[in-house]
């Protein structure tokens, strides 16, 4: 009997926005790719979501929450909201081209 496959919502609703930094840029070097994600997002969704999109599959993925500081502008107190970002890793030899250089 053939298994099927099913798709939940999660890994639709996973939108994976590269973070286009300098420390991004070397991760990236060493196969390790850095994106933003919602709140609600799993490790599971995320390899799932990269798979679709870049057609590899992920060695491993790490999650990380950055909690969003309080600033002023004179008087008034605001927050910065809070980010989740993702770590996926890829086996050796495996790229994604998210940083392409331009000549001038």
């Amino acid at each position: 009997m053939a298994q099927t496959k099913t798709i939940s919502a999660n890994t639709i609703a996973t939108p994976l926005t590269p973070v286009i930094t300098e420390k991004s840029a070397h991760l990236a070097q060493t196969g390790a790719y850095v994106f933003v994600v919602p709140k609600h997002a799993t490790k599971v969704s995320v390899a799932q979501a990269f798979k679709n999109i870049y057609g590899l599959t992920p060695k491993r993925v790490n999650m990380l929450i950055t909690h969003g500081k309080e600033h002023r502008f004179g008087r008034a107190i605001s927050r910065r909201p809070d980010l989740k970002r993702a770590i996926v890793y890829l086996n050796a030899g495996e790229r994604v081209d998210l940083f392409e250089k331009t000549t001038k």
